[in-house]
């Protein structure tokens, strides 16, 4: 299990990378008089909105671009029939073609972070611009053709009703696999032997609220940062359906994991907190510090991905397909939020030994019985995030 843990540190640090404005690339067929006029206006359009420098490179006289091109068409599954006479990459987006600038300018003011939803939008006719009637997007795997006075973000709204997960759907599927998932052992038992530890050392109800309080921030705040690096390594990716379709499969087999352990922990692979670590663990709580509690709450929401991530990354993955990066943001927040829940509730409860003793007794014999309920919702959730990008 080492792995996730090398893997959940290396994506917690690309999340701290900065969402900047998208490089724009230009590729241009310099024989195309209307291409010419068109890119005139698009330079005028890209310098009011800060996006220049960008970077153009011509087609016709230099086939080690037109490979380049085509390289790029390939990775971004762009069919031919989708393929304008230009291209203009921003990021993830990818205008083909010669795309109204009114159009544009009206959707681009819907992302000032230039964080765009990965979409292609084709309209190709080079006339008179009063005789355009459509233009055709794609977007999560499907294509469509819409009327030109059609709002690019309707029409991606559209296909992302017929391709993703219902909206209204998403929240409370959001907050309940939250819940499930917050009633782990990794994070209880963890929790609880620090709760005694403090006990041992005779720390005051105040100090031991605020070290605990400190530990449960930590947490959430190192979940809540893996969970934007993954969401952001799959919404820049150039398949996030493929990426979707793995990652639902690999929720799955976690999910038969966590079943197995309900009747055979221990055996063979089981999702728990690195052995390697725990060692490490115990260390820093027998320092019963704030800055012990910061490296503490770290360590715990580091380690504690191989057991408890399954789902969360399920949740992840439905989120990359369904919603925009801030909206899949907002989203985490919510679910890191249920997801301590329970641990702030401990820790309130925990402060009478008697009821700390309860509250242990009630974690080891309902370990396996949480095993069971967190590998059949992985099941569930792995399921549902197949049926919604085959």
């Amino acid at each position: 299990m080492r792995f996730f843990s090398f893997f959940a540190l290396f994506i917690l640090l690309i999340s701290f990378a900065s969402l900047a404005q998208p490089q724009v690339m230009v590729y241009k067929n310099e024989a195309c008089g209307h291409c010419n006029m068109y890119l005139s206006n698009l330079r005028m359009f890209l310098d009011e909105r800060g996006l220049e420098p960008y970077e153009e490179k011509q087609l016709i006289n230099n086939p080690l671009t037109r490979e380049e091109l085509n390289r790029f068409n390939k990775e971004r599954g762009i069919p031919i029939n989708m393929q304008g006479h230009m291209v203009v990459s921003m990021g993830n987006l990818v205008l083909e073609g010669h795309v109204p600038l009114d159009m544009l300018g009206e959707f681009m003011d819907r992302y000032p972070d230039g964080n765009y939803p990965k979409a292609v939008v084709y309209q190709d006719y080079m006339l008179d611009k009063d005789r355009l009637t459509s233009y055709k997007v794609m977007y999560m795997g499907g294509t469509k053709e819409f009327p030109i006075e059609t709002p690019i973000q309707d029409a991606i709204n559209s296909i992302k009703q017929e391709k993703g997960i219902p909206e209204q759907a998403i929240l409370p599927i959001v907050v309940s696999t939250a819940i499930v998932d917050s009633f782990n052992p990794c994070a209880f038992g963890v929790l609880l032997f620090f709760i005694a530890l403090l006990f041992i050392l005779k720390r005051t109800r105040k100090d031991m609220l605020k070290i605990g309080l400190v530990y449960i921030s930590m947490i959430f705040l190192t979940y809540l940062l893996i969970g934007l690096g993954i969401l952001q390594a799959i919404i820049i990716s150039d398949s996030p359906h493929f990426i979707a379709q793995v990652a639902a499969v690999v929720v799955i087999i976690l999910g038969l994991v966590s079943i197995k352990d309900y009747f055979f922990y221990g055996r063979w692979l089981s999702l728990r907190i690195p052995g390697s670590q725990t060692g490490r663990i115990k260390n820093w709580m027998t320092r019963a510090t704030v800055p012990s509690a910061i490296v503490l709450g770290f360590l715990v929401g580091l380690c504690e991905f191989p057991c408890s991530g399954g789902i969360y990354v399920g949740i992840i993955s439905m989120l990359s397909i369904s919603t925009t990066f801030w909206q899949g943001f907002a989203y985490l927040v919510i679910y890191n939020i249920f997801f301590v829940m329970p641990l702030v509730a401990i820790l309130l409860l925990a402060f009478n030994r008697r009821t700390l003793k309860k509250i242990d007794k009630w974690e080891k014999g309902g370990k396996k019985y949480m095993k069971l309920a967190n590998g059949a919702m992985m099941i569930i959730l792995g399921i549902i995030l197949l049926l919604t990008t085959l």
